[in-house]
């Protein structure tokens, strides 16, 4: 399992990094929701679980992190993806391998993250990358694992990011999201049905 490698100057980096890119690349930055989200959010950790359809997908939300949440930015990536990347883990990046023993250790790092309300886990249910315009998206088990083993009490937020061009030539991205009470999604099928 590969782990997340944070210095003083990758945070800076990244941060500076995915405030550029979402300024260059796209029109104007809109979130939605905000006010969907409970008011004491720096009391726990949040778990941010998102349509996964471009590789811009986590530098939005570290730009979003350090925007409206004050918190540290951490992604679980698919190992394969990380080990050829491997500056993505000073960024927040780690790994998990699915299907294979180091998937328990990647699990148990993660409920560590969580215990601690200073961070953020961004997590992508489905595994993979997809079209915006696919409606259903089919969640991978194993996230189940980390909801059920929780010991402390953790924020959980669901985003959709849509990407609009309209009549301009830069697009416009909006992100929408809302907070989900954590009692409410024990199970995949529960966590799918509340997306």
């Amino acid at each position: 399992m590969i782990k997340v490698k944070y210095t003083t100057l990758s945070v800076w980096f990244w941060k500076q990094f995915s405030h550029w890119g979402a300024k260059r690349n796209f029109r104007e930055f809109r979130v939605k929701g905000l006010e969907n989200l409970p008011d004491n959010l720096d009391e726990h950790a949040m778990l941010m679980i998102g349509n996964h359809k471009t590789m811009w997908d986590p530098f939005w939300v570290i730009d979003l992190c350090h925007k409206y949440f004050n918190k540290r930015f951490h992604a679980m990536m698919l190992e394969r993806e990380l080990e050829k990347r491997m500056l993505l883990r000073t960024g927040g990046a780690y790994s998990i391998n699915p299907g294979t023993r180091s998937m328990v250790e990647s699990i148990k790092y993660t409920l560590e993250l969580l215990e601690k309300p200073g961070n953020l886990v961004l997590y992508f249910p489905q595994g993979r990358l997809f079209s915006q315009y696919e409606h259903k998206m089919d969640f991978q088990p194993g996230i189940e694992k980390v909801l059920n083993r929780l010991r402390k009490p953790v924020h959980v937020c669901f985003y959709v990011a849509f990407i609009d061009y309209l009549e301009h030539f830069k697009p416009t991205l909006t992100f929408y999201l809302t907070s989900v009470p954590l009692k409410s999604v024990k199970t995949t099928e529960q966590l799918q049905l509340a997306f």
